[in-house]
């Protein structure tokens, strides 16, 4: 969904998301519950977390 009017309840949602690090043709994918327009805070598969090489050299 690329608008919070999208969430469906009892879907699958994913909130697309624009950053300015990642290639314009790209987005990050936030996990919306599927009973409640709200975001998944706990990670359940870190296959899907971003491994940013961007934000370890930033820090350095």
């Amino acid at each position: 969904m690329t608008d919070w009017r999208d969430w469906e309840a009892g879907m699958e949602n994913l909130l697309m998301l624009r950053d300015n690090i990642i290639p314009p043709q790209q987005y990050l994918l936030q996990v919306i519950n599927k009973y409640t327009p709200e975001p998944v805070i706990s990670i359940s598969d870190d296959r899907c977390v971003r491994k940013d090489k961007y934000c370890s050299a930033q820090k350095e």
